[in-house]
């Protein structure tokens, strides 16, 4: 368990989603009421990924009208429990589908009519719930909307987690002079998330381009020689495990830094990915200081810093997971 600030936590989803949903004419809200405790102890990683894949699943189903996060506590004897509830306006789920909702691979009607996800977002969203010690439920009503909640305990803190490393990189501006040009290819299929990558690095002065498949990925790597790949594992055409192994198989190989990017957060995933030949990974969704600091770690990029620590990004980078 890690010690953070829920305030702080909440407005990073919220600032993540909000040009999502105004993309759909959707009002986004979040509301947590007066006196919700703040500095916390709980897993962030698998909170944050459960409300990513509920939140994915809201905007994605909600044609019109209105998403809606709450957040609640109570006191128990030894500790606090949180109540999350994802309230969305959007098309619904039928009674008989709601029994199994959760398990693998499980789809609705509306799912199945919109042809959208693999059903996995839902189980993993209830595995991560039932890991942090809570459990998960739904309501809902066909054309009336949904609400998913779920409870989970935490522990109250009253000392304010440690700056990260993350939030110093959150206040680079730009490279320091006089170093190399360093050449970072972005291997990514959603284009929305490339172009988020590419602007991020290429106004910093990094030297960029730009794949959105593993094949793309291996015929620029061949012609451009670049110093680090990020590279999206999951990947139409051939996908990043495919690509990895290529790569490290050719002569030459050996020497470009390969960092992958996944949305899963099991270690036996992390294993995988590490036998393929990637030299390390970022778990989505990761905030711009962690994915500068890695760029630091492993090609000795040095920056330049806003000295004004209230001017830092907010920019995060994160990818739809599979949904109902």
């Amino acid at each position: 368990m890690n010690a953070f600030d829920l305030y702080d936590f909440l407005k990073s989803l919220e600032d993540f989603f909000k040009l999502r949903a105004t993309s759909k004419n959707l009002h986004l809200i979040f509301e947590r009421p007066q006196g919700l405790i703040r500095y916390i102890k709980a897993d962030d990683k698998k909170l944050r990924q459960v409300l990513i894949n509920l939140l994915v699943n809201a905007i994605k189903f909600t044609d019109e009208g209105s998403v809606t996060v709450r957040v609640s506590h109570q006191n128990q004897d030894t500790s606090d429990i949180l109540k999350f509830e994802v309230e969305d306006t959007g098309l619904g789920i039928a009674p008989e589908d709601c029994e199994g909702l959760f398990e693998a691979f499980a789809q609705t009607e509306t799912g199945l009519n919109a042809s959208e996800g693999s059903g996995l977002g839902l189980a993993i969203a209830q595995q991560f719930v039932t890991l942090m010690g809570g459990e998960i439920t739904v309501r809902s009503c066909l054309n009336q909307g949904s609400t998913f909640s779920f409870t989970i305990p935490v522990q109250r803190t009253e000392d304010k987690p440690n700056p990260a490393i993350a939030s110093i990189m959150d206040r680079v501006i730009g490279l320091a002079p006089k170093q190399a040009l360093y050449r970072i290819l972005v291997v990514e299929d959603r284009e929305s998330n490339r172009l988020l990558l590419v602007e991020l690095l290429s106004v910093l002065g990094f030297s960029v381009r730009a794949a959105n498949n593993g094949s793309e990925a291996i015929a620029i790597w061949q012609e451009w020689n670049p110093d680090l790949i990020l590279m999206d594992m999951r990947m139409p055409v051939v996908n990043g495990y495919e690509a990895t192994r290529q790569i490290r198989s050719q002569p030459g190989g050996r020497d470009t830094v390969i960092i992958a990017l996944t949305a899963s957060a099991f270690e036996e995933q992390r294993q995988d990915i590490m036998k393929v030949g990637c030299n390390d990974l970022l778990r989505k969704p990761f905030q711009r200081g962690e994915l500068l600091s890695k760029l630091s770690q492993y090609l000795g990029v040095e920056y330049i810093y806003n000295t004004q620590p209230e001017m830092s990004s907010n920019w995060n980078y994160s990818q739809e997971t599979d949904n109902i």
